[in-house]
């Protein structure tokens, strides 16, 4: 988790989609949000642990 919250930090993310981010379960499948030029989706499951990707618009 330490290296996405560097790249998460890196790319300007709002403090409201970290907190969508680490409030995220299994249970909500797949989550997006975008600001400025980029989007991010991501996902959590126990077994697999937090992915998330990220696209920049031009």
């Amino acid at each position: 988790m330490s290296d996405i919250a560097c790249i998460l930090k890196a790319v300007n993310v709002p403090d409201s989609v970290v907190s969508q981010m680490d409030s995220t379960r299994a249970l909500d499948g797949m989550q997006r949000a975008s600001w400025d030029k980029i989007s991010a989706s991501w996902t959590y499951h126990p077994d697999n642990g937090f992915r998330v990707i990220l696209s920049e618009s031009k």
